[in-house]
């Protein structure tokens, strides 16, 4: 089960990182805020509204409560230890807040990782979302746990102990989307004629729903869907 989505980075240059750029003292926390703006919405049309690391939604909206956008502009190679990539567009993802209350008490997970990613020496071993390899190297159980699909220590150190991808509200919201992808696929099973097998059409068509089209807000965790479909299509026509 597919559990991180490949990102596609765009290869357009934007004229103020470029201005920004021209001015050596000049680093992403002194960059203006319609710059930001920028980024955060070409981030978020290139990653179809979902965070990088866990594919939960995120949005332009201002989360009040923490007094930050829904969506966080994340350095995949740290600003710590790699300042020439700091102004880089190809080194940005969009990411949520990273981290659920639970009982009072907060969660941290993707670049917000207590004792992982927020600490910029710390280091993605395999797991990046901006390269293919990226959706192979994982598997999700029925229960919404994410492991690596060979068993790759480092796979499982980015998981667990980089971005805490296993967290319990994140494993939550994967059993739900499987419960959601497994009703509709009930109902369209209802569709086809007794003893006749399903079509792939038909399985495409329900695939498109989950990923809707290019820069379009994608379904949240739309992966997970998309492999308990495929997994289906062996037995298709």
């Amino acid at each position: 089960m597919k559990s991180m989505r490949y990102i596609e980075k765009s290869n357009t240059n934007l004229r103020c990182l470029d201005a920004h750029r021209a001015f050596p003292r000049n680093n992403f926390d002194n960059l203006p805020g319609d710059c930001k703006t920028e980024i955060r919405n070409m981030l978020l049309k290139e990653q179809g509204f979902l965070c990088a690391y866990c594919m939960n939604r995120i949005s332009n909206e201002w989360n009040s409560t923490i007094k930050k956008f829904k969506t966080e502009i994340e350095h995949f190679y740290s600003q710590e230890l790699h300042p020439d990539k700091v102004l880089q567009y190809n080194n940005m993802l969009a990411v949520c807040n990273g981290f659920y209350l639970e009982n009072g008490k907060s969660e941290t997970h993707c670049d917000k990782t207590k004792d992982g990613k927020v600490i910029g020496t710390s280091v993605l071993r395999k797991l990046n979302p901006t390269h293919p390899l990226c959706e192979a190297q994982l598997k999700c159980s029925v229960s919404g746990d994410i492991k690596s699909i060979n068993n790759d220590p480092d796979v499982e150190f980015d998981i667990n102990d980089m971005l805490n991808l296993n967290a319990k509200q994140l494993k939550a919201n994967r059993r739900l989307v499987i419960d959601v992808v497994a009703r509709r696929l009930k109902e369209l099973i209802k569709t086809v004629p007794a003893n006749q097998p399903l079509r792939k059409t038909l399985l495409n068509k329900e695939i498109k729903y989950w990923l809707g089209e290019k820069e379009q807000k994608l379904k949240p965790f739309c992966q997970v869907a998309v492999w308990f479909l495929e997994k289906r299509m062996n037995n298709a026509i």
